[in-house]
């Protein structure tokens, strides 16, 4: 069984003459690490022990990650949790607008996490950067300019900067910490920013479409913060923004933006979709499955004032060969949804044994 509360557990192996005594202490609102540790120095104090394992003390998002989410009683996931143990903290520091870490974790690799939630790892960044990138740019028909809104870590870039036919590619993000971090830990990620095509701008992403002139035939929304208070990053998950972004760009251009999982947030990601629709002409979805993120199926929106979006694959040449996930198949499958994203009025409750 499992214990969710503090408590202190005790193991022997007397054929070894070895006692553990393991304390956890619950961290959800507040971090308790160093009671627990008080309370491990005053167990060896008590014991006299002469020989002592006692592993460094470590915040509660670099030993354990836990990202819990509330829902409403009517969803199919109340909670949803992502914990990854024995890990190793690389960096734990806070700039001018968030919590950055990095941790090392046997099987994901060094993993990016910002104000605690998950960003990207080694083992799996692919998925989502691919999967955000190719759909969008195998559907236009002559993709030469593109913007990134956040993506401070480069993957994005470095996917685009494939395309023989683009040109100039601005990345917009408010923090340079992140673009620093992302040079030292995620090297492969953030390999595009010292290409000629490359422009990195450190700045609110809401302000720079406000101040902009140029076109885009494409943009994106890589940011994971769907926050609704206004603060950083909330602007650029918002319906202010989108007149803003209509401004600085073409006709048929295309706007890419993370959805999230439709199963274990599918009010968020509801709430996306009727976002969209309600300033675009049109607005399509699509699938994928990215293991770091909740659930592993993770949503994508793809807007324009288009009368309709085409699905097509336009073959544009570029550098392809190492791609890991994006296909010409998975791109003309990633728009096929589940029903229950399909119905009027979707439920993953409907037809669930509720027993």
């Amino acid at each position: 069984f499992a214990l969710a509360e503090s408590h202190i557990s005790i193991h022997t192996w007397p054929e070894f003459g070895y006692v553990s005594i393991d304390v956890f202490v619950c961290n959800q609102s507040s971090d308790n690490s160093s009671k627990a540790k008080r309370i491990c120095e005053s167990l060896i104090d008590i014991f006299h022990s002469q020989k002592q394992n006692l592993k460094p003390f470590i915040d509660r998002w670099s030993l354990i990650h836990k990202s819990m989410y509330e829902h409403k009683e009517s969803d199919y996931c109340h909670k949803s949790t992502l914990i990854l143990s024995d890990t190793g903290i690389l960096l734990d520091t806070i700039s001018e607008f968030q919590h950055i870490q990095v941790i090392h974790h046997h099987d994901w690799g060094n993993v990016l996490l910002l104000d605690g939630v998950i960003q990207l790892c080694d083992t799996y960044e692919w998925s989502y950067h691919e999967m955000m990138v190719h759909v969008a740019m195998q559907t236009h028909q002559n993709p030469k300019r593109a913007l990134i809104l956040g993506g401070g870590d480069g993957g994005c870039l470095r996917e685009l900067l494939r395309y023989e036919s683009i040109e100039e590619v601005i990345t917009c993000d408010i923090d340079p910490v992140v673009t620093q971090v992302a040079r030292k830990y995620f090297p492969h990620v953030a390999s595009g920013f010292d290409n000629i095509r490359s422009t990195l701008v450190h700045q609110d992403g809401a302000i720079f479409v406000q101040e902009y002139t140029e076109l885009f035939d494409i943009v994106f929304v890589d940011s994971t913060d769907d926050s609704e208070d206004g603060e950083l990053g909330g602007q650029l998950h918002g319906e202010a923004i989108f007149a803003d972004i209509k401004k600085i760009t073409h006709p048929d251009a295309l706007i890419v933006s993370y959805g999230d999982s439709p199963f274990s947030r599918s009010d968020f990601y509801q709430k996306q979709y009727q976002m969209f629709t309600r300033n675009f002409a049109s607005v399509d979805r699509y699938l994928a499955f990215v293991p770091m993120y909740h659930s592993g199926c993770f949503g994508f929106f793809m807007s324009s004032d288009l009368p309709s979006i085409p699905r097509r694959f336009c073959d544009h040449p570029g550098q392809f060969d190492d791609l890991k996930y994006y296909t010409p198949g998975i791109h003309r499958s990633c728009f096929e949804l589940p029903k229950f994203l399909t119905n009027k009025n979707p439920s993953l409750l409907q037809g669930r044994d509720n027993n």
